[in-house]
C-alpha cells in the first residue's frame, strides 16, 4: 500500500478514556470556509470478530466540506479499541458516522496496513484494503452504471 499521504492526527496531545466508538465525538465547523484535506492516523485497532486478537491499521480520510474536528475524529478513532468488529466493517462504519455527523461534500476512507504491499495476506487469503467514496456531483445522464 505504500505510506499514507495527508496530515498526520497522531501528532494531537489528547486523552481519551472511552474505547468504544462513539459517533458524537464527530463535528465539523459549519461556519467556517470549505476546506479539502487529507487526514491519516495509524491508530486504528479493533479486535478480530473471530478471534478477539488485535487488529491494527491505518486510515485515510480524504474529503471537502466543513473541517472536520481533528481532535473529535481522533478521539472517534480511537474509540474503536475496544470493539469487536473486522476492519473493512469499522471503515464502513467510519464512513457512515462521517457522512453522518459531518455532512461531508466529497469524500474517501481507506483502511490499509503498514508494510503491505498491493494486496494484504489475512490467515491466509489475499484481501484489497477497503475503500469507500462518495462525491455528490451529478452524474451525466448517460452513465446508467458505475464500474
Amino acid at each position: 500500500v505504500g505510506e499514507l499521504d495527508g496530515l498526520l492526527l497522531d501528532r494531537l496531545d489528547i486523552e481519551v478514556d472511552d474505547y468504544l466508538p462513539d459517533p458524537s465525538l464527530l463535528k465539523a465547523n459549519v461556519d467556517e470556509a470549505a476546506v479539502e484535506e487529507t487526514l491519516v492516523s495509524h491508530l486504528l485497532k479493533s479486535n478480530c470478530l473471530v478471534t478477539g486478537q488485535p487488529d491494527w491499521g491505518s486510515v485515510q480520510i480524504r474529503y471537502a466540506g466543513a473541517q472536520i474536528d481533528q481532535e473529535g475524529l481522533l478521539r472517534y478513532l480511537i474509540g474503536f479499541r475496544q470493539h469487536n468488529e473486522f476492519h473493512e466493517q469499522c471503515v464502513e462504519r467510519i464512513f457512515m458516522d462521517i457522512l453522518t455527523h459531518c455532512n461531508r461534500r466529497s469524500w474517501r476512507c481507506t483502511r490499509a496496513i503498514p508494510a503491505a504491499e498491493d494486496w494484504i495476506s489475512t490467515r491466509g487469503a489475499a484481501i484489497i484494503p477497503p475503500g469507500k467514496r462518495r462525491a455528490t456531483r451529478a452524474m451525466p445522464a448517460s452513465n446508467t452504471s458505475l464500474h
